[in-house]
């Protein structure tokens, strides 16, 4: 018997199955696409925090271009990447987009008596071809044949600068020309704001900037109910809206809630309608999934001055009492290990002096992982007893 394939998404980089807070970028993508050479949203930069959907983001871009037969290149920056678009994946487009056309012979020679025929190309002027070359000569293509050429990024920061930046000068060079290229990139707010307070890439300080952002309750009824509704899932609506509530609009946690609720519904023959026990086992293991796939991956490698910092907040909110916590004179002393984990959206400034947890059950995963935080935690005694 065939298994029922489960339609949320949980992993990162997959379009789930229905989309909700993306629908004003997909269609100032799509208006400009159809706007021609020009138009300001055929330059988009993505940002968000991780889990919030920017790849998801790039996705719906490709499939608007794709629906216009556009060609699109999608990657992720890493090294050697323009050789690889030189090398392999811009002269494979260009095969099927351009063929060559035969090539012209100067004259025939007969190196020996019985010997095969020397073809000598006629070529007085070699051209090495670059990345610049190629895409000019792709988009000119294309143009003849009103489509257009869409560049998808994924991941960009500055640990691979010599990559992204000859590929934003081609596409900047191309927007001067006229030619139909559009760009699109995503990265996380950090490595955005490195790339474009850089002096190299002025180009994508004129991009237009969407942020991916955390879903409104009714967004994230909705992305749960709808494909529920439509594998014949019985479950009280209520319970999707105490769930809804529950993941904080997190995009990850709503695809791994689903991803469970569908799990456990399939096992309890499509119900779970006074099944709450099912219901807290399924949304248990969305939180381990949460905590494994996202918070594991952004504690990985923290310093012990900033998991120390972390750790003082499961008691204090106020920049103040945090200090105390963690034997210090005064809040200035822990400004910089503040302004790091906003900057690593970790935390956010919640008011005057007063910080909170960006990510969702990040005081839960914490206390959770104790085990592996354990050597760092911060002494208890405040400043006064320590003196």
């Amino acid at each position: 018997m065939a298994v029922t394939p489960n339609p949320f998404t949980p992993a990162f980089g997959i379009t789930p199955p229905k989309i909700v807070g993306r629908e004003l970028f997909v269609e100032d993508f799509a208006e400009a696409l159809d706007s021609g050479p020009g138009s300001p949203c055929r330059a988009i930069l993505v940002t968000g925090d991780r889990g919030t959907g920017k790849t998801v983001t790039l996705n719906l871009f490709e499939e608007e271009a794709l629906k216009r037969d556009w060609v699109v290149i999608s990657e992720t920056l890493r090294a050697r990447l323009v050789d690889d678009l030189v090398e392999s994946v811009l002269p494979r487009i260009l095969a099927t987009e351009k063929p060559k056309p035969e090539a012209f012979f100067s004259g025939l020679s007969f190196p020996f008596v019985g010997g095969g025929v020397n073809r000598e190309k006629n070529e007085a002027y070699p051209v090495k071809e670059t990345v610049r070359t190629l895409v000019f000569d792709l988009a000119a293509e294309l143009d003849k044949q009103e489509r257009g050429l869409l560049v998808s990024l994924d991941e960009v920061h500055l640990g691979y600068e010599d990559d992204l930046v000859p590929i934003v000068q081609v596409v900047q060079h191309a927007f001067r020309r006229g030619l139909p290229v559009a760009f699109v990139a995503a990265g996380l707010p950090e490595a955005v704001k490195d790339v474009l307070n850089g002096d190299v890439l002025t180009f994508l300080r004129r991009a237009e900037r969407m942020t991916t952002r955390y879903l409104t309750t009714e967004e994230a009824l909705t992305a749960l109910s709808e494909p529920l509704e439509r594998a014949e899932v019985k479950v009280k609506r209520q319970t999707l809206r105490e769930i809804a509530e529950t993941t904080g609009g997190y995009p990850f946690f709503v695809q791994s809630a689903g991803h469970e609720l569908f799990r456990a519904a399939r096992e309890n023959e499509w119900t779970l309608e006074g099944k709450e026990d099912v219901v807290d086992q399924a949304m248990d293991k969305a939180k381990e999934r949460l905590f494994q796939a996202v918070h594991d991956h952004e504690t990985a490698g923290l310093s012990p001055n900033l998991t120390e910092y972390l750790l003082a907040m499961r008691n204090a909110n106020s920049a103040t009492e945090i200090a105390q916590i963690l034997g210090k004179k005064s809040s200035t002393s822990t400004s910089r290990q503040r302004a790091q984990l906003i900057a690593k959206g970790l935390i956010k400034a919640t008011g005057h002096g007063r910080v909170e947890y960006a990510l969702p059950f990040f005081r839960e995963y914490l206390t959770a992982r104790h085990d592996v935080f354990d050597d760092l935690k911060p002494p208890r005694t405040s400043a006064r007893k320590r003196r």
